[in-house]
């Protein structure tokens, strides 16, 4: 699901953000639907589709380090 979460801060509305939003009660981030607000009141919120905080910035970097051992452990 993160993969489809890249792609949708990159690029936006699409395929992976339609994705991501029919499982939206099983994802491990939260996701803007329907223009709707993330966090309801927080005047600092962006405009992103995802919401990029510290646990979803760690699981990236967790699921790196995760793929780099096995592509090191395979040469």
């Amino acid at each position: 699901m993160y993969y489809y979460a890249i792609n949708v801060l990159k690029h936006g509305q699409g395929s992976s953000y339609n994705r991501l939003n029919a499982k939206s009660n099983i994802l491990p981030f939260k996701i803007k639907q329907n223009n709707t607000f993330i966090d309801e009141g927080d005047v600092s919120e962006l405009s992103f589709l995802i919401k990029v905080d510290d646990k979803f910035v760690l699981d990236c970097v967790n699921i790196s380090e995760s793929v780099s051992d096995i592509i090191e452990n395979r040469t």
